[in-house]
């Protein structure tokens, strides 16, 4: 009778193709030299079986590899935005100061403009999920906001920072 498997062994069959297909293969090379190098440490399994990385001390790393990728800036910070939005458990702090470093006019113009589109684009929705509906639109509408602002001091040579 063929092994059930635990949770614990879940990640036993993820390949490095798994891997690319989700990262991409630049990011994939650089992880395989790091494990080389010995520099993935710190993968544990918790109590309750989940498995948990020190994900927020990689961060650094992941954005310097999107500040040197070949993305043009205003996909660079839309990248950075979008893991920032995404993330339920603040692993991305790098991600939000790497939105708070100077950036050309035309980046932030560019991404204050596809933040304008997803504002716009929200449904509006009447029930339980006002909550989330308005938690989402209140932090789109806040990065809005930074990007003017960061678009309008990108042309006065001033540096953003943050509020």
């Amino acid at each position: 009778m063929p092994k059930k498997k635990t949770k614990l062994d879940r990640f036993a069959d993820l390949t490095w193709n798994d891997i690319e297909k989700w990262a991409g293969g630049k990011i994939v090379s650089r992880g395989k030299t790091y494990q080389r190098q010995g520099r993935v440490s710190d993968l544990a399994v918790t109590d309750d079986g989940e498995t948990a990385m020190e994900i927020a001390d990689c961060m650094p790393v992941i954005v310097g590899a999107l500040d040197r990728s070949s993305l043009d800036t205003p996909k660079k910070l839309i990248w950075a935005l979008d893991a920032v939005l995404d993330d339920q458990f603040e692993l991305c702090e790098a991600f939000a100061e790497y939105l708070y470093r100077r950036h050309s006019k035309s980046a932030w113009h560019t991404l204050a403009d596809r933040l304008l589109a997803r504002l716009k684009g929200l449904k509006s929705t009447k029930g339980a999920d006002d909550f989330s509906r308005n938690y989402e639109r209140d932090r789109l509408s806040d990065w809005t906001i930074h990007a003017m602002e960061a678009e309008g001091l990108a042309s006065s040579g001033v540096r953003p920072g943050p509020a």
